[in-house]
């Protein structure tokens, strides 16, 4: 993937989380300010990841309302659901264990997105999962 692809693509996904969260969880709530959404636990985002340019117009992404309510599948969340940090454990580069059943988690602060490991029906198989590499 060239470097321009890569761009373009990372740009959709900050800008389709924005439009998640906050056509889904907290519609009419466009925060223009770094203190205030800060100050509603939200992340300020004003560079372009990963290249650092700056964006022309910085946005705020606020929490999902939903965030640690406890989850068997990602279709109760408005987010993923989270496995527990316990469960992503690697050795030598390989999961410790990476398939289980009847795991429940939490649902996601924010949105969906690069390395967002997620349980499906109670069911966390983390080799079917893919990540994005930088």
């Amino acid at each position: 993937m060239n470097k321009i692809s890569f761009i373009l693509i990372s740009l959709v996904l900050i800008i389709a989380s924005f439009f998640i969260g906050y056509s889904i969880d907290k519609p009419n709530s466009l925060i223009n300010e770094e203190e205030e959404c800060k100050s509603q636990g939200g992340i300020w985002h004003k560079y372009l990841l990963p290249s650092d340019e700056l964006l022309d117009n910085p946005f705020c992404q606020l929490p999902f309302s939903d965030a640690g309510k406890e989850c068997t599948d990602s279709s109760q969340c408005i987010g993923n659901c989270k496995p527990p940090q316990e469960f992503l454990k690697r050795e030598n580069g390989n999961w410790e264990v990476s398939y289980r059943e009847n795991v429940s988690g939490t649902c996601s602060k924010f949105s969906k997105g690069c390395e967002s490991y997620q349980i499906v029906n109670g069911t966390l198989d983390l080799k079917s999962q893919a990540i994005c590499v930088v």
